[in-house]
């Protein structure tokens, strides 16, 4: 009867997969423009601001969200490499 009303149960990978949908609607090609000038002053090229060690760019990198407690998108999203990406397994790929 439950499952009738409120229907399945989500699994814990249904809910990150469906809050980060919800995530990458919000975060616009101009903010990730704005943050990449943050951390990496308009340069291409560079190594991951987390591990020093794979070279990034704009169009290859991932950003990952840090917290989704913070109602500020801006100051919880980096863009690193995928190998951050997969270590990290607490943050949103956006």
């Amino acid at each position: 009867m439950f499952q009738v009303l409120f229907g399945k149960k989500m699994t814990d990978e249904e809910k990150k997969r469906k809050l980060k949908n919800k995530i990458n609607k919000l975060v616009t090609n101009n903010i990730k423009e704005k943050l990449w000038n943050k951390y990496y002053n308009n340069e291409y090229d560079v190594y991951c601001y987390y591990c020093k060690r794979v070279k990034i760019n704009p169009f290859n990198c991932y950003w990952i969200h840090l917290s989704i407690d913070n109602t500020d998108i801006e100051d919880n999203i980096v863009p690193v490499c995928e190998n951050c990406d997969i270590i990290n397994d607490n943050t949103f790929f956006i």
